[in-house]
């Protein structure tokens, strides 16, 4: 697949670490089975370790922004815009089914931060700013800045959730489908859901990639 590049624009980069721990820098027009870079402006970097699995995936990084993503990933059909010096970083073993939104555009400096052996189905957005401004009237003080999202390790996200700014999601936690996350939630070992999202276990849980029938307990 094609990437873009004008001319001036300088040290965009793609770095693919191998399983041995090799770490190689390529240039702009590097191929990578299964995405679309898009670089605009200078100082992009996405970094990628290997192995990996992409299909119809686009990846557009405009202004001294980063996406990092670890090792052993599969994505379909995802979109990743990220802008004005904004970071993204993905944990190994990272799935996602399909159509997974993460943009980051219109403020400066945002951040998302998924972390290992996350889980993710279909249809599901993570958006660290609103992208237009609610203000005072009266004061004319913006009331709607973005904020980070973090999403810890061994999270399952179910299909159809949106994340927005402040939200933040525990280890070894299940966001459940349709569910809007707003704000941060801290217990691991929990159930999120409902829009928007509120704890439903009483009792920790924890979850299996296994179907109910494959699962077997291990204490």
């Amino acid at each position: 697949m094609r990437h873009a590049f004008v001319a001036g624009w300088t040290n965009n980069r793609i770095v693919i670490v191998s399983p041995d721990g090799t770490v190689k820098t390529h240039s702009a027009f590097w191929p990578i089975p299964g995405v679309k870079v898009r670089f605009r402006n200078s100082n992009n970097l996405l970094r990628l370790c290997k192995p990996f699995l992409f299909e119809e995936t686009v990846i557009a990084l405009e202004g001294d922004s980063s996406l990092e993503i670890g090792k052993n990933p599969y994505i379909k059909r995802s979109l990743f815009l990220i802008q004005r010096s904004s970071t993204v970083k993905i944990g190994d073993d990272f799935t996602s089914e399909e159509d997974l939104r993460v943009v980051l555009s219109g403020e400066p400096r945002q951040k998302v931060s998924i972390g290992q052996d996350c889980m993710f189905s279909r249809k599901i957005c993570i958006h660290p700013a609103d992208g237009h401004t609610i203000f005072d009237v009266s004061t004319g003080q913006a009331l709607n800045p973005g904020k980070e999202i973090c999403i810890g390790n061994h999270v399952w996200v179910g299909m159809n959730v949106l994340f927005l700014k402040g939200a933040r999601i525990a280890d070894n936690s299940v966001v459940g489908a349709n569910s809007l996350v707003t704000k941060p939630f801290t217990d691991p070992n929990s159930i999120y859901a409902g829009a928007p999202a509120q704890k439903r276990n009483k009792k920790p849980i924890n979850w299996d990639r296994k179907s109910c029938s494959d699962f077997v307990f291990k204490p």
